[in-house]
């Protein structure tokens, strides 16, 4: 982790979800599960994760670099945030 983290912390790379964050996130979330009918207790904690993930991107202007498209293609519904696939390595 060391090796991984600490690169990021000296350049200011690291994000930490602000209250902001959780707060647009549940808000976001509460309207996905009004206009979707969707229980809140049948929400998996992974996409509840990836709300916040999408809300702390959002709130710094950070486009997201994941492999997971699908869910956060269905969260730019509720937050408006930029996302790419990763590029080939």
């Amino acid at each position: 982790m060391e090796t991984l983290v600490r690169p990021l912390q000296r350049v200011r790379r690291v994000i930490t979800p602000s209250h902001a964050a959780w707060q647009s996130s549940a808000e976001a979330i509460a309207r996905m599960s009004r206009r979707e009918k969707r229980d809140l207790r049948s929400i998996p904690r992974s996409l509840i994760n990836d709300y916040l993930l999408a809300a702390s991107c959002r709130e710094v202007g950070a486009t997201l670099i994941t492999d997971n498209i699908p869910d956060f293609a269905a969260i730019r519904r509720y937050i408006r945030i930029e996302y790419m696939a990763p590029w080939p390595g």
